[in-house]
């Protein structure tokens, strides 16, 4: 009897033991859904219209020399025949000869216009026609004068890039130029010496048309005329080529500024991205200009920017993981802690395997196992940062253990992963933006043409799983300037 019940003792034991065992080999082996297939994706760029401001500036000082050199510092009208004066019905044939001296040429901003100012004396002779002024020393009195010649100026570019000058001279005498004959008998020669100082004045626009140089203008704009390719660095990812492909150009007027003229060139592009560097060719011939305004130019680069699964996965645990998520099952509570994550592409969408550690009434042990949910990366509406939407749960295997834990993984966990499974995006896009900074402001990558950058703002145009990384497609645009040249001649 005494062995019967011992034998009956060891018995429950060894079933119980038995049962205690299994349960705990169940608690640690629960594959509740079959990993979605491993499926990459590839992230499409398309390329971006933009434009490079291109600037040349000339120098006050330096057109004023080049002005200077092309207006004759005086001209000589020879003995003239006037008008004839009348006295007491007595007329009397007048005659003269001058010569019109100009001073320094001067300039400065008038408005929208360059104001070319100069001071002209006049010097000359004038009197009486015929032998009895000859005799009476009426014949050659010597007289003076003086005017100011201010202008306003306007340039524009032709179609040829060189020069056109738009100016009508104008000018005030400040010391009339008249004749005293003989005492109290004037002789007023201001029509006179005006019309020829007018034949003169005529001349001016050309004279400094001449002045500004046409083939120093072209050259430099044939410089920026070219085909770019620009080596850009993606923060923890490939380096890619920024191709801009000229498309046209455009000139505008010549500015006023302070102390110079300044000619404002549009380049227009399109910028393609590619991981591979753009074949050289040579720069094709100058288009004629197109009119432009001065304004900054806009470089809109798409760039590939990249977070590694890695990197999510510890962002998502770092919100998410770790962390006893309570339950009510048939009015008993529990808990599910996510211990890991596993992120994969699975096409457009994500896969995410969540390894949980579940606390679940009327068992022995916790239970162990995985969890597989498909998920679509989205950008928010702020734009800084990534999370996770449409999350479904995958359920294609049976399981005792669904009947307890299935509303909690299909409702309450997908809300709360849908509300913590947040990638911040703003170090990587301020990574990318220096990089793109640096690569324009690089002579070295530019073909010699040093770009100001300013500006740089970013916007996230698409999220892509990739085979490695998550590829956040960022649309980056730039503010571009560049000096190409200070005229001197």
């Amino acid at each position: 009897m005494n062995k019967l019940v011992a034998f009956g003792v060891a018995g429950v034991v060894l079933v119980g033991g038995g049962y205690i065992g299994w349960q705990w080999y169940q608690a640690q082996h629960n594959q509740l859904s079959t990993p979605p297939e491993r499926r990459a994706e590839a992230a499409s760029i398309a390329p971006q219209p933009s434009s490079i401001a291109l600037r040349l500036r000339m120098p006050f000082a330096t057109l004023q020399q080049a002005i200077q050199k092309s207006v004759p510092t005086s001209f000589v009208q020879p003995w003239t025949n006037g008008e004839d004066l009348c006295k007491f019905r007595i007329c009397v044939g007048t005659r003269y000869q001058f010569t019109v001296t100009r001073g320094a040429v001067g300039l400065k901003k008038s408005g929208e216009l360059l104001e070319v100012s100069m001071p002209l004396s006049v010097s000359g002779q004038g009197g009486f026609r015929g032998d009895v002024a000859d005799i009476l020393d009426a014949d050659a009195k010597n007289f003076n004068a003086a005017a100011i010649v201010a202008s306003g100026l306007g340039v524009r570019i032709g179609q040829d890039w060189c020069p056109l000058v738009d100016i009508k001279p104008a000018y005030h005498w400040t010391q009339n130029p008249r004749v005293e004959i003989v005492s109290r008998v004037w002789i007023s020669i201001g029509d006179l010496v005006s019309k020829e100082v007018d034949k003169e004045l005529a001349k001016l626009p050309g004279q400094v048309q001449q002045a500004i140089p046409c083939d120093r203008i072209r050259s430099e704009v044939q410089k920026a005329w070219k085909s770019y390719d620009i080596p850009v660095q993606v923060p923890d990812g490939p380096l890619v080529h920024v191709h801009l492909q000229p498309q046209s150009i455009g000139a505008s007027k010549l500015i006023v500024a302070d102390d110079h003229l300044r000619l404002a060139v549009a380049l227009k592009t399109i910028a393609e991205v590619s991981t591979s560097a753009a074949a050289t060719a040579p720069p094709g011939t100058l288009p004629p200009p197109e009119e432009a305004a001065d304004a900054p130019g806009l470089v809109q680069v798409s760039l590939p920017l990249r977070v590694g699964y890695k990197q999510a996965e510890e962002e998502i645990m770092r919100r998410f993981g770790n962390k006893p998520i309570e339950f009510t099952v048939e009015g008993q509570k529990g808990s599910v802690t996510i211990t890991a994550v596993t992120l994969y592409p699975a096409g457009p969408s994500l896969a995410v395997g969540l390894t949980f550690s579940a606390d679940i009434p009327g068992r022995l042990f916790d239970t162990k196992g995985q969890v597989f949910v498909s998920a679509r990366p989205v950008i928010d509406q702020g734009g800084k940062t990534l999370r996770m939407t449409d999350i479904s749960l995958r359920r294609d295997l049976d399981s005792p253990l669904w009947n307890a834990v299935t509303a909690f993984f299909d409702s309450q966990l997908r809300s709360e992963l849908e509300k913590l499974s947040v990638i911040d995006l703003r170090e990587p896009v301020e990574q990318g933006k220096k990089a793109l900074q640096a690569a324009l402001a690089d002579p070295a990558k530019t073909g010699g043409i040093k770009l100001t950058v300013t500006d740089v703002d970013a916007a996230l145009e698409q999220v892509v799983p990739a085979e490695d990384d998550l590829v956040v497609v960022t649309k980056l645009n730039a503010t571009v300037d560049a000096e190409l040249a200070e005229i001197r001649f």
